[in-house]
């Protein structure tokens, strides 16, 4: 695969079927009609009063992008056959500046959580997946460049569309999730006469690190989700 800004391979590792399996699809409808999309990770799957409760992060501007509270959740879950949404609620977001986080969880079938892991140093490799189009996840390389603010946000080389944000970006050594895609830089293309013709993604792509989400889930009492399961029937916090 050849990327703008990435030239050297990176080897596959042995946990990249466990990468497509935490990769989720995010619909945001308004009276049946598609509003907004994005991506999210798995990250939690909980045994609640004998339901199977699934917990998913994403990016917060996903959710904040339909613009009111009459828009309804749903996500595609990995693996669902038919690939149609399902109702999702939203535990919490925000969505301010590199502060751009949503926590969601869903009743459904038992999901697999991605495993979580460390902050990765400047030169890293990384894969990035996420949902460019609808129903079609897809996982590309990507390198870590310099943090644009230590602990807060990461600029990575590789490629990111539209509907990518809010996905992951896993260690490409050993599978593990360090971050989510928050956005990317791209260029408008303007055809005679004025009119935008489209747009086309410039190599580069603003992340938020694990770290930074740690931060957050933790100030929303939520940190139990990036740890070991806890109890049957223990759940998270609550935002309010």
């Amino acid at each position: 695969m050849a990327l703008s800004g990435h030239g050297r391979p990176i080897a596959i590792p042995a946990g990249r079927a466990a990468i497509d399996g935490t990769l989720a699809e995010v619909r945001i409808e308004r009276d049946g009609t598609l509003v907004a999309r994005g991506s999210a990770v798995v990250v939690a799957a909980r045994d609640e009063a004998g339901q199977s409760a699934c917990y998913l992060l994403t990016v917060g501007h996903v959710l904040s992008a339909a613009g009111d509270d009459e828009a309804s959740i749903g996500v595609v879950l990995p693996g669902a056959a038919d690939a149609e949404p399902i109702s999702a609620e939203s535990l919490g977001t925000v969505d301010r500046g590199d502060q751009d986080l949503a926590v969601l969880r869903t009743i459904a079938a038992p999901c697999r959580p991605a495993r979580i892991g460390p902050s990765l140093p400047p030169g890293a490799d990384v894969w990035l997946g996420g949902f460019p189009a609808p129903g079609a996840p897809r996982i590309l390389p990507g390198h870590v460049r310099d943090a644009v603010r230590a602990g807060h946000v990461w600029t990575v080389e590789g490629i990111a569309t539209e509907g990518t944000s809010g996905g992951g970006v896993f260690d490409a050594r050993s599978g593990a999730l360090v971050g989510l895609i928050q956005g990317y830089w791209a260029v408008r293309l303007v055809a005679p006469g004025g009119r935008v013709a489209g747009e086309a993604s410039v190599g580069r792509i603003a992340v938020i690190p694990i770290a930074g989400v740690r931060e957050l889930l933790e100030a929303w009492g939520f940190v139990d989700l990036l740890e070991s399961e806890p109890s049957a029937g223990q759940t998270s916090g609550s935002l309010e």
